[in-house]
Order: structure tokens, then sequence, then C-alpha cells
């Protein structure tokens, strides 16, 4: 539905609420919640929250509309459009819509409202990354699994009774799916990207996380591949770990370890991670770069590159 009948729309429900329509603008508006409907179960969106489409110009339109039972799930509706539903559901019915366009501007303007330099608010945020200035510029409001409904990545804070404290971290995708992809975040800043690493032409979803030590960034990469309508963890190989960064040992070969991480395309268009670390040969320390990429079922080491690295001699 274009623009200028969503804006239609929402003209004649503001002027409902105020003034009353007209017999020949019910009837139109009768018409255009209907052809809306129409669109919404030809493309399977029927929701009983919020979906989100960025248009063309960098504006956000979100859709949502409410049924006549509180019991039915989006899943339920979902199911029911499909085909795939129980003997004896009634089709749902639909009793308010609302639309509302928002300018790509306005979207910006939410994350001056919160401010990045208390430490303690960033540290304890529970909420949409896309709408904090610290989490905002690597887990962008965007469709990430290609189904033209945008996506967002959710940041949770918890305190456990023992006083352990611990970030799991979602995608929520517009389709009403929800993975998690964090249990126990690690690191102090984390990116979401979409990207195809398994080389099947779907969309995978690459997870990077970062934490600044005493020693130096570390980083950690998680990749989900799609299955159908989930996503499963591509594991690593052992043998592609030459970074003297230790694993993880609760998550194995889920993610992969480096001094640095970097998600980029490669001068063959291949999709890679671009890494970095130090190894010890002898009582020498190197600065190692390189390439991990994943081909023909297999991850694969190249451009491997060594530099000695530089010594501060302690003044006595």
């Amino acid at each position: 539905m274009d623009s200028s009948k969503i804006d239609r729309i929402n003209e004649l429900y503001h002027k409902s609420q105020s003034v009353g329509l007209t017999e020949e603008e019910k009837t139109e508006q009768a018409a255009l919640k209907k052809e809306y409907l129409a669109a919404i179960r030809a493309n399977l969106r029927s929701s009983l929250n919020n979906i989100s489409i960025k248009e063309k110009d960098g504006s956000i339109t979100e859709y949502a509309f409410l049924c006549d039972s509180n019991e039915l799930t989006y899943r339920m509706v979902q199911d029911y459009y499909a085909g795939n539903t129980s003997a004896g559901m009634e089709e749902p019915s639909v009793w308010d819509l609302y639309i509302r366009s928002i300018p790509q501007q306005e979207f910006e303007e939410r994350r001056d409202r919160i401010n990045p330099d208390d430490h303690y608010a960033v540290k304890t945020y529970t909420g949409y990354a896309d709408i904090h200035p610290v989490y905002a510029s690597g887990n962008a409001y965007k469709d990430y699994d290609k189904d033209e409904i945008l996506d967002r990545i959710y940041r949770k804070y918890t305190v456990e009774e023992n006083g352990k404290e611990s970030v799991k971290v979602y995608c929520f995708f517009g389709s009403g799916n929800t993975m998690e992809l964090e249990d126990d975040l690690w690191g102090d800043v984390f990116a979401t990207q979409c990207l195809d690493f398994n080389e099947d032409q779907t969309r995978d979803i690459c997870f990077v996380q970062h934490l600044n030590t005493q020693d130096g960034l570390q980083s950690r990469v998680t990749i989900y591949v799609a299955s159908g309508d989930t996503y499963e963890i591509l594991p690593f190989s052992e043998d592609v770990y030459i970074s003297s960064m230790p694993q993880d040992t609760n998550r194995g070969l889920e993610q992969y370890s480096a001094s640095a991480i970097e998600v980029f395309q490669d001068r063959d268009g291949t999709n890679a991670l671009r890494c970095g670390g130090t190894i010890v040969h002898g009582q020498v320390t190197y600065q190692v770069r390189w390439t991990l990429y994943y081909h023909d079922g297999e991850w694969h080491i190249r451009d491997i590159k060594e530099t000695e690295a530089e010594v501060v001699q302690e003044e006595t």
C-alpha cells in the first residue's frame, strides 16, 4: 500500500474522531481498510503486534491491528491464513487498525533522548539497541531475515538473586518470531549483521561482541545460518584457531575468538571475517592478521600476515 493511501486512512480516522465522516467517506474508509487487510493476508503479515516496513525515502511505516479475541496469538493468526489451522477455528475479525508513518529524522531523534555518558545507565540498559546511542551503530532497525519486514535487536539486563549480572540479546523478527543471539553477553559492545556465509543464498546472521581489557581488545563471533523458518549455529573448526586468545570453554566451537574481528566482503565477493591476534614463537611475540571464510562446507584461512610485536623496554 503506497504512502498516499496510508495518509488517507489516517486522515479519515482523525476526522471520524472529531467531526465525523460523510456516508461517502465511510464507504471510502471501509474500502481502504479492506485493501490493507487483503495485502496483509496475502503476505502472511497478519499480526497482533506492530509490523514495520522501511520505505524508499528512509521513513518507517508502522502497522498494527487488534482482533476480536485476546486469546489469539500471532502464530495462530498466521497459521490460519496459511491454511494450517485446527478444525473449527473461525477467521479472525479485525476491528481496529493503526497505521503511522515515522519520518527518518524523527526516528533518529529518539536516540538523542538517552545520555551515552551515563555509564551505569549504559551498562544496565534494557531495550531496543537501535534507539541507544552506544548500541545503535552496529544494530540497526532493519530487515535481517529478508522477508521485507523490519526486525529489531533487543538488549535485556538482569540481576539474579545471588547478585550475578547478565545480559541477554535477542532478535525480534517482524514476522513474530524471536531468536536469542546471546544468553550471557560477554562484550561491552556488540554488532549484528546479515550476510550469506555458508553460500546457500539465504540470510545468515553474524553476531560479534567486543570487550576492552587491560591486555587490549578481545572479540568473539557467532554465525547463525537460516534453516527453514529458524536459525542454527554454524560451528567453527579447531584447525582455524591460530590466535593465542583462548576459546570460550562454555560455547566451544559455537564461537570464534580473536583479538579483533571484522566482518567484510573479500576481494572475490566472499563474505568473510578479518581477524587479528598474537602468537608466540619461542621468545618472540608476533602480531598476526588473517582472513577466515567458509567454502564447500568447511572453514578456511588465507592471507596470513605476521609482524614482530614491538617490545616496550621498562626504564630502570
